[in-house]
């Protein structure tokens, strides 16, 4: 009995439900799936629109290779992972529109987020 409860914990910690996000748009799809490891999120990518002629070098996206069964995962500094399920969806989201705007642009997540620093910091 105590082996059919761990084989049955073991198989409940390993599934997980995937998540749409549809921009804001309107016009390019995500689907991320959410994985607490010891202290918060990890956020796994299993679809996201084509980078086409863009460059999808790891630095410039921000994504890394998974070690679940999803072929990406969002790079996040383990001391900035999402605590909560809410902030990691919030946090996908932020990703999904970044890379969107980046796709269509050009306009890379980090050239985004400082300009986006920027002109928080002048508004009076």
């Amino acid at each position: 009995m105590n082996f059919i409860k761990r084989l049955l914990g073991m198989a409940q910690k390993n599934t997980y439900q995937i998540y749409t996000y549809r921009t804001k748009d309107g016009v390019a799809y995500f689907k991320f799936s959410y994985h607490f490891i010891d202290d918060g999120y990890e956020i796994d990518i299993h679809q996201q629109p084509s980078y086409e002629n863009r460059s999808s070098g790891c630095h410039t996206i921000h994504r890394l290779l998974s070690s679940r069964d999803a072929p990406y995962q969002i790079c996040i500094n383990r001391s900035s992972r999402p605590k909560t399920l809410k902030s990691a969806q919030e946090f996908s989201m932020a990703f999904a529109e970044y890379t969107w705007e980046y796709i269509k642009t050009g306009v890379s997540i980090d050239t985004q987020i400082s300009l986006q620093t920027t002109n928080r910091n002048q508004s009076p």
